[in-house]
């Protein structure tokens, strides 16, 4: 009886680890690229001109100016629900890639901060790693366009992470 259980039950045993590996591989290779394609989606967001957007409410831009500021220069967006003030070291001359930093850490030529205040939540700028702001300058006018950074939201006494996404032209 043992000869006849160890021949006979081995054959079973590997056809069903077999098709379980096959079953586990299929599945990770449909999820891997399931969630991919949203991924893609959620970066290549547009925001229209002169708005912004922070966890999907929208901001609608009434005027905007680029002005000195204590720390350098502030691009200040205002809109009927809210305010955004995004702070360079100095008012931008050239078009370019900058790094978004936290709010409070010192700007380098190339490095925006982002504060957004409205009558339901202030949201700063957190600085995460690959968070960029692409600036364009043209006839002296400032272009900030940011797609799906990282904001922090103070809420009660903890703190919330959101996204923002921003296509402001200095007015």
């Amino acid at each position: 009886m043992y000869v006849y259980w160890t021949q006979h039950k081995k054959p079973k045993n590997t056809f069903m680890k077999k098709s379980l590996i096959a079953l586990l591989m299929m599945a990770t290779f449909a999820m891997t690229f399931t969630g991919c394609k949203k991924d893609e989606e959620e970066d290549n967001a547009t925001v229209a001109e002169n708005t912004w957007v922070i966890d999907g409410t929208v901001y609608e831009l009434a005027t905007s100016l680029a002005k000195p500021s204590f720390s350098g220069a502030t691009l200040g967006a205002i809109g009927s629900k809210g305010v955004l003030s995004i702070a360079f070291s100095a008012k931008p001359t050239a078009s370019g890639t900058y790094t978004v930093k936290s709010l409070g850490s010192e700007l380098g030529a190339n490095d925006v901060s982002i504060v957004s205040l409205s009558e339901s939540k202030t949201t700063f700028s957190t600085g995460k790693s690959g968070d960029v702001a692409k600036i364009t300058v043209s006839g002296g006018k400032v272009r900030v366009e940011i797609s799906n950074i990282e904001v922090e939201i103070p809420s009660g006494e903890s703190t919330v992470k959101g996204k923002l996404s921003a296509n402001i032209l200095e007015n």
